[in-house]
Order: structure tokens, then C-alpha cells, then sequence
């Protein structure tokens, strides 16, 4: 909300310090896409800024660039070594260039998990939907309908068990499961990607119209400059689940624009 107000660079610095840090910590969580997202959200933050409000400087100039430029491949290694690190793995010794290319090479699994789809079709349970896993969380995980329902859906979200895979309407875990069984039940897991999500459920005409809905969301959230302080501040709270969809679930983003969670802090600043 405060970086919506489009305060002065000078504002920015601390805040945009603890957001820094906020990336760092979740590195500690064992996965790369929180930390790479939030990197990626300053930057265009910064590029927003350039052309929207920019006050009495540059935000994105020479010594942003020269900055970028030095940074990004130290980044780059230093995600690839993580990747390794996390599971107690080894890394063989080569040249930093290898392990730029070995990065992006990595950052091209989402088209694994599209091939798994279609490998191990037949052996996903065909009763659910896997396109509006969030959806079906955000209604059964909430607190409201613990209270009202109390249902027993056979399994717990969040786990790395038999009947999460089995039972829950998520493609990652049902393909984690199938892929790789022993690293599974350890809590690893492939992630997922909506395009095989809306492929496996809709075949290509719902991947069609999927993507038509995020382009019409993107260009609606491109047009942002003249809207008000409170849709501002929903696009960059959402932003960064965009970035995700491509190894995430379809309908995250949308799940996050009725987060009752951001409603309830909008009208706490607000009041």
C-alpha cells in the first residue's frame, strides 16, 4: 500500500530494504521461485516508476544498470548452487558460464511437468479438477467453513502423504507421487504449471480461454496509471503471483484478489 502511494525514492530505500530481506528469509524455506519473484517485483517496481511519478530522479539509470549487470549473473550461480544445496547434494566444479546456462536450463522444468502430464495421464485420478486447486482450498481451508462444516476431505492441507496425492484436487501432488515416490513422502515435489493444469482438464480450447483471461487481466493491471491508491496496491499485491502461474496453480492469482486477508488490511489502513 505504501509503495502504491508512490512516495519519493528516498522513501523507498527502507522499505524496499525489508522487502530484500523478506527474500532472503524465504530462501530458508527451500525454494527459489518466493525469493526470484520478489527480485523481479522490485525491478519492474522500479521500471514502473521510471515513466509513472518518478519525482526528482531516475529510479532505473546508469548506476541501477551497471548495478543489474554485476549482480545478475552472481545471482544466477548462486540460485543454481542453492538448488543443490538444499538437498544436500553436491555440485561438480566448472566454469561460472556453465552454471548460467545450468540455471536457465533449470528454470525450463515447467515444460517437464506439461510432459509428465502426458506421460502419466492415465494415472492421475481422473475425478478432479486441477485448474481451481486453490479455489477448492480457499472454501475448504478456511476458517468460516471449519466452523460451519467441519468436513472430512480425507486428507490435510499441506501434507506430503498418500491421501493428499490421491484425494486433493492438485496436480503437483498427484504427479510428485507418480514421478518421484521415495523424495515425495521427504516433502519434494515437481510444483506444477497451468498449462498442464488447464490441458489435462480442458484439453486446448480451455488453455485458449485460460490464457485469453490472463491477457485480459494483464492489460487491465497495465492500465493502472490514473486508477486509485487501493487498485494500485491490489495489482502489486497480486503481481507477484502472476509471475508464478507458470509453475503454479491457474487460478492463484485470482484466489488472491478476494484474499480476505488483503481486504481486512486495506480497511484497517484505511480506517
Amino acid at each position: 500500500i505504501f509503495l502504491a502511494t508512490m512516495p519519493s525514492y528516498k522513501e523507498c530505500k527502507l522499505p524496499i530494504l525489508f522487502y530484500l530481506l523478506y527474500a532472503c528469509l524465504t530462501l530458508l524455506t527451500g525454494r527459489r521461485l518466493f525469493f526470484m519473484a520478489t527480485l523481479i517485483i522490485i525491478f519492474i517496481y522500479y521500471i514502473i516508476r521510471n515513466s509513472i511519478n518518478p519525482g526528482d530522479r531516475k529510479w532505473f539509470g546508469k548506476r541501477e544498470i551497471i548495478v543489474a549487470v554485476v549482480l545478475l549473473p552472481i545471482i544466477i550461480v548462486g540460485m543454481y548452487f542453492y538448488h543443490y544445496m538444499r538437498a544436500n547434494n553436491a555440485v561438480a566444479s566448472s566454469s561460472p558460464f556453465y552454471y548460467i546456462l545450468a540455471f536457465l536450463q533449470q528454470q525450463g522444468f515447467s515444460a517437464n511437468v506439461i510432459g509428465y502430464e502426458r506421460l502419466f495421464a492415465s494415472q492421475l485420478p481422473d475425478k478432479h479438477i486441477y485448474s481451481f486447486y486453490d479455489t477448492l482450498r480457499f472454501y475448504r481451508a478456511s476458517m468460516l467453513t471449519k466452523w460451519f462444516v467441519n468436513q472430512d476431505y480425507g486428507f490435510i492441507y499441506g501434507t506430503y502423504t498418500e491421501a493428499t496425492a490421491i484425494h486433493s484436487n492438485s496436480l503437483a501432488h498427484a504427479l510428485s507421487r507418480i514421478v518421484m515416490p521415495v523424495s515425495y513422502f521427504k516433502g519434494y515435489g515437481l510444483g506444477s504449471s497451468y498449462v498442464a493444469e488447464l490441458y489435462h482438464d480442458f484439453g486446448y480450447l480451455g488453455l485458449a480461454l485460460g490464457n485469453v483471461l490472463y491477457g485480459l487481466f494483464i492489460y487491465f493491471i497495465s492500465k493502472f496509471k490514473n486508477r486509485s491508491l487501493w487498485i494500485i496496491a491490489m495489482v502489486f499485491n497480486i503481481l507477484e503471483y502472476l509471475f508464478k502461474a507458470p509453475r503454479y496453480n491457474f487460478d492463484v492469482f485470482f484466489i488472491k484478489v478476494i484474499d480476505p486477508t488483503m481486504w481486512l488490511v486495506f480497511l484497517v489502513v484505511y480506517i
